[in-house]
């Protein structure tokens, strides 16, 4: 990324590269059907200059982590930050033909149960460092302790509380002071409980999932801008809507696929902008979010060798100032977000 040189991530002493490799997709079976594709994928990644790889247990129920593994452990230590996750904690299940996942149907035969306690924490860091083969992670997160994924908010305070009576908290700072992680932050889908992380823990950086894309910008106040009052790092998933704006909304089929997702009409209207300045959607979808300054990094998830180098061709891609000012015009962006160049 010779256009986009490495950021800090707020007051931490990591400095990633500004495109990283999300994990999920090498974590599911379906689309990234081989340890040597996953392998593959993450070198490819690694040699066009996305040195920052996050991954969690979550995916693929700890294949995401084997494999990131396998690929990680073939570059220098020092050539590459890596980020996963806690609050899920794998374990054998009672009957191995019954495993059965709608998330991950091609995934290991684990089950997983949530805990942000401070064994649940405890055990979920071991078992991940043993299945990545490192002693040390850069980057630890509290993962999706949202309602977009507990479905409750009953649920979501249990849990929490637990993070902060039960001994999660003390254990992420145990880890954090004695080295074996370099940041504590916290990955989120939902923002609407926001205010207790804030408040209460001492985070280094946030993973803002979904919120805050060319088309979606509901965290500019709540989070990114309070983020950047407090020196805290963010970091950017999910650029391209889960798809929405990776598809040529053109074709017919495509269209009716996606036409209730909420964002639709404004990914049309996005499409149509990009395509009078000659820019491809995904190259405006993933420089966007970099030009907030508390943001270091956007991450996006890559299946395959090829969708690595794709992903670092759309971060390397020349973006006309006046595509910003057309999409302002068109309703897609805000008027306070900033805007790259601006």
């Amino acid at each position: 990324m010779t256009r986009h040189p490495p950021r800090r991530l707020g007051r931490t002493d990591v400095t990633l590269t500004t495109l990283g490799v999300g994990g999920g997709p090498i974590g599911d079976g379906r689309v990234c059907r081989s340890d040597e594709d996953g392998v593959a994928t993450i070198l490819a990644a690694h040699a066009t200059g996305q040195q920052y790889f996050d991954t969690s247990p979550w995916y693929g129920l700890g294949l995401s982590e084997h494999r990131f593994g396998q690929g990680l452990r073939r570059l220098a230590r020092d050539a590459f930050v890596l980020s996963t996750k806690v609050g899920r904690v794998l374990s054998r299940p009672e009957h191995v033909e019954a495993v059965t996942n709608a998330k991950w149907p091609a995934s290991l035969p684990f089950q997983h149960r949530y805990d942000y306690s401070g064994e649940g924490i405890r055990r979920s860091f071991e078992d991940s460092i043993q299945r990545l083969g490192m002693p040390q992670i850069d980057l630890l997160l509290i993962h999706d302790l949202d309602v977009l994924v507990h479905n409750d908010r009953v649920v979501v305070d249990r849990h929490f509380r637990q993070l902060v009576e039960d001994g999660g908290w003390d254990e992420l700072c145990r880890l954090r002071s004695g080295g074996f992680v370099r940041a504590v932050g916290a990955g989120l889908n939902d923002f609407s409980g926001i205010d207790p992380f804030f408040e209460q823990l001492d985070l280094d950086f946030l993973l803002v999932a979904y919120n805050y894309t060319i088309v979606r910008q509901n965290v500019l106040d709540t989070v990114l801008n309070r983020c950047a009052d407090r020196h805290m790092g963010v970091i950017v998933a999910t650029p391209y809507e889960s798809g929405l704006l990776a598809t040529d909304l053109e074709n017919e089929e495509a269209a009716r696929r996606w036409r209730n997702d909420p964002y639709f009409d404004r990914a049309r209207a996005t499409a149509r902008v990009c395509h009078a300045h000659n820019v491809p959607v995904k190259a405006a979808a993933v420089q966007f979010p970099l030009a907030h300054p508390a943001v270091a990094t956007v991450v996006i998830g890559a299946a395959s060798a090829d969708q690595a180098r794709e992903n670092a061709e759309m971060m390397e891609t020349e973006i006309p100032e006046a595509i910003w000012s057309a999409l302002k015009a068109e309703g897609c962006i805000c008027e306070e977000a900033p805007t790259p160049g601006a």
